[in-house]
């Protein structure tokens, strides 16, 4: 199975729409058994680098911030997006192939620990309401 991952500074990169590079892992049997990192090559919004991760082969996206378009992409592009993702690439895909990952269903990192500033109705925060959520102003994502 190929599992991809934006990365910047070895980091899960939190913008999946700008992302310009990501560490692909080939997971087997609970085991990372190889990673490479490719460039996107200058490609930019959720559209491009779906069809990219597509021709990489990826079935499975390990994420940090990423918006319910981007979400619905992957899903139709037949891969299984774990949103949400905080910290360092590597220990992520070790966590994915042992079967231990925690994500974020919301997909967007900003709501982990409670409310997102970034998420706004008319100026005021958002908290974890994000079924009338207008956009983040911080990431970009719906």
């Amino acid at each position: 199975m190929r599992v991809a991952i934006p990365v910047e500074n070895e980091n899960i990169f939190q913008h999946f729409g700008k992302t310009t590079q990501f560490r692909l892992y080939e997971v087997e049997n609970g085991v990372v058994l190889s990673s490479q990192m490719i460039s996107t090559g200058g490609l930019a919004g959720h559209e491009a680098i779906v069809q990219f991760l597509s021709l990489c082969k990826a079935s499975v996206v390990v994420c940090g911030g990423i918006g319910g378009e981007a979400r619905a992409a992957l899903l139709a592009a037949g891969m299984v997006c774990y949103p949400g993702v905080i910290g360092r690439a590597d220990d992520a895909a070790r966590s994915f192939a042992e079967g231990r990952l925690s994500m974020n269903p919301e997909g967007c990192a900003h709501h982990l620990g409670g409310g997102c500033p970034h998420h706004a109705h008319g100026g005021a925060d958002c908290g974890t309401d994000d079924a009338a959520c207008a956009g983040c102003s911080g990431c970009g994502e719906a």
